[in-house]
């Protein structure tokens, strides 16, 4: 005996099957737009905070230089900060030693291979002087600004901008965190 396999009528369920089909769709698009116009819609939040510069008061410094500024801090705030650094790591105790070495033979320590966010902690000390080589002169305060860029969920990350004035271009730029 044969057994036999019920027929399947395809025309029967076609309605319910092209109904399944729209709704899954139309399910997919909501889906589709909804995380598209998330990602859109990032959420900027920025604070500005100016910084008055105290003046670099020893006769021995520790001198950083970019494109556009020259920063001078006082040799004892950068070693009592490389102490203290939060960035606890071989790189802050390589720095100290270099800048303790240099300190014995001269009174102007050139840095030029640092961490900008050493830099950055430094110039938020306050105690430096800042020379903005496009002006040609010497600043009294640094405006910072702090950016964080919400752009949905587990899509964040924030900025320093370190600037002269609030119009011009920062002279130094610190990724601060990323998620």
């Amino acid at each position: 005996m044969k057994s036999q396999l019920p027929k399947f009528s395809s025309h029967k369920y076609f309605p319910l099957l092209a109904i399944a089909f729209i709704l899954l769709f139309i399910l997919l698009g909501v889906l589709f737009i909804s995380n598209y116009l998330v990602k859109i819609k990032n959420k900027i939040e920025v604070t500005y905070k100016t910084i008055n510069l105290n003046p670099v008061d020893e006769i021995k410094t520790v001198i950083y230089e970019s494109e556009y500024v020259i920063l001078t801090f006082n040799y004892s705030d950068v070693i009592n900060y490389l102490n203290e650094v939060k960035y606890n790591s071989q790189e802050s105790k390589n720095i100290k030693q270099y800048i303790e070495e240099q300190g014995l033979t001269t009174n102007e320590i050139i840095i030029s291979e640092i961490s900008i966010y050493y830099i950055g902690d430094l110039i938020e000390l306050s105690t430096v002087k800042v020379y903005d080589k496009v002006s040609d002169r010497y600043v009294e305060e640094v405006e910072v600004e702090e950016r964080h860029i919400h752009c949905g969920p587990m899509c964040e990350s924030g900025q320093k901008h370190y600037r002269i004035q609030h119009d011009k271009d920062p002279f130094l730029s610190i990724p601060t965190w990323i998620s």
